[in-house]
């Protein structure tokens, strides 16, 4: 009777793994014009598996543009693709980067103000992955980080020239060339909120924003800030003080890892990209940030999850615990 149990037992986790393992592999890459696809880490999706996917299914070019590159195994595909296709990889010299070697490899070294704090790949000038994630082991398999995967010819060449790009079910602005522009629209999307405003973010001090979420509040939106555990005791204690003496709601997570989510989701609208919610991401930084509109019953669903599951494993903060 025992090692029947024990048999049942065994079968039951070997077939719940399996489950997790066919769930968190299998991922759908878009395939029309303008398509995208959402991929949360808390939903269990395997983020490296992803970037690895795109990287092996490229057959003309590879462009990268990220602040953290030492993922040896993303490094590896990078070194084997550059046998036969052009690469570019555009980074941040200040972070510690193993990056790869060949012909076809052309380095682009970050020489301005600031931090290269964008985190994209391109594939064959048309599938395009943002997100909050670098490429490294940290990032793509412990922090909290978001990738989208957008299948799309004309922001491929927004992004070529540091141009903004406005179409149905999306728009883009890359930063600081379109600091204002992009600052401007988070401001207006945040102002016309009626139902909710639900942000994840790893750093937050920019005042204006505050301000504006407060005067939210205030009108009655449901406003609540998730931030990472160690920033809420450190760099975003004032922001965070001010946000709570106006009855906002903010929470640190709980669990390991960093919450370096850079995301909201306002009403029906959701905006993520590479910028945290700091002076320096919008005026001093190389940054994107982009609004995902039109969203389908099943994306905001798949949202609505993610900031269900994140409530869920936070810690709301008092006005003692952060004073």
């Amino acid at each position: 009777m025992v090692k029947k149990t024990l048999s049942l037992l065994c079968f039951a986790w070997i077939l719940c793994l399996s489950y997790f393992v066919y769930f968190s592999l299998s991922l759908e890459i878009p395939r029309e014009e303008d398509d995208y696809a959402l991929y949360f880490k808390e939903s269990g999706k395997d983020l490296k598996y992803l970037i690895s996917k795109c990287l092996n299914s490229a057959k003309k070019s590879i462009f990268i543009s990220s602040f953290g590159i030492n993922d040896k195994d993303i490094v590896r595909i990078l070194e084997s693709k550059a046998v036969f296709l052009p690469i570019k990889i555009a980074f941040d010299p200040k972070e510690n980067n193993i990056l790869p070697h060949g012909s076809n490899v052309e380095l682009l070294t970050f020489t301005k103000q600031g931090l290269m704090h964008r985190k994209m790949v391109a594939i064959d000038d048309e599938l395009l992955l943002f997100g909050s994630t670098n490429l490294t082991p940290l990032a793509l398999k412990i922090h909290k980080n978001l990738v989208v995967c957008i299948r799309s010819k004309d922001l491929y060449r927004a992004i070529e020239k540091n141009l903004p790009l406005q179409k149905k079910n999306y728009s883009f602005y890359p930063l600081p060339e379109e600091r204002d522009l992009a600052l401007e629209t988070l401001l207006k999307e945040l102002n016309s909120a009626k139902n909710r405003i639900h942000i994840c973010i790893y750093t937050f001090t920019h005042q204006e924003l505050a301000e504006t979420l407060i005067s939210a509040k205030n009108r009655g939106v449901d406003v609540r800030v998730y931030i990472d555990r160690g920033m809420a005791s450190g760099t975003c204690k004032k922001i965070i003080t001010l946000l709570k003496q106006n009855q906002v709601l903010v929470a640190t997570h709980l669990g390991s890892g960093l919450l370096h989510h850079k995301c909201a989701l306002i009403d029906d609208t959701f905006t993520f990209g590479s910028t945290n919610w700091t002076k320096a991401a919008f005026f001093k930084n190389e940054e994107y940030l982009l609004f995902l509109k039109s969203l389908s019953p099943k994306e905001l669903k798949e949202i609505t999850r993610f900031f269900s599951y994140v409530a869920k494993s936070s810690l709301i903060l008092s006005n003692t615990s952060v004073m």
